[in-house]
């Protein structure tokens, strides 16, 4: 299960015409507000760290988007699962690459860089800037303690990966006769 199938989406209600048991379930505090529409159990939501709550809010967004986000900054950190130490869960970041890019809202911070086509992956169903792209938004834009926290665990996660030793181990040589 992803974050986006925890999502419950105004417009989903209304087609069902169910509306007035969403906002039942909100006024009862069952649901959470994740951004304008979109909702998620409130257990959920209380027992999410700050990082899944920011994966919560780019899949929010990118369900009611008129055109696919690209994420970036600490909201692209968190999708690629890395620590975000301190970082604002309150607002998702992205870039504007289009020709008209829309203004900043209060939970949407929209960046607007040049990048290259290669700086932009998928993660699963979203679009955000790559692990390397990603990493220098955070150095440049955040607190130490928060690029810190990113960078290690980015330089750990590749030094780890494959047999569990951090460098590979020496070719071998063939011994002359």
């Amino acid at each position: 299960m992803t974050e986006c199938d925890d999502l419950i989406l105004r417009r989903d209600a209304r087609r069902r015409g169910e509306t007035s048991t969403l906002e039942r379930a909100v006024g009862d505090g069952e649901l959470v507000r994740v951004r304008r529409g979109v909702y998620v159990a409130a257990a959920r939501w209380a027992a999410a760290r700050p990082e899944a709550r920011m994966r919560l809010r780019a899949h929010a967004l990118a369900a009611v988007a008129t055109r696919e986000p690209v994420f970036s900054h600490t909201t692209a950190a968190a999708l690629h699962g890395l620590p975000v130490h301190r970082g604002d869960d309150s607002r998702v970041h992205t870039l504007e690459l289009g020709p008209a890019p829309a203004p900043s809202r209060s939970d949407v911070v929209r960046h607007r860089h040049e990048v290259a086509d290669a700086d932009v992956s998928r993660i699963g169903a979203l679009q955000a800037t790559n692990l390397a792209r990603t990493l220098f938004d955070v150095l440049c834009a955040e607190k130490a303690e928060t690029a810190t926290a990113a960078m290690d665990a980015a330089l750990r996660a590749a030094a780890w990966r494959g047999n569990g030793a951090y460098d590979p181990p020496p070719p071998q040589r063939s011994s002359p006769m």
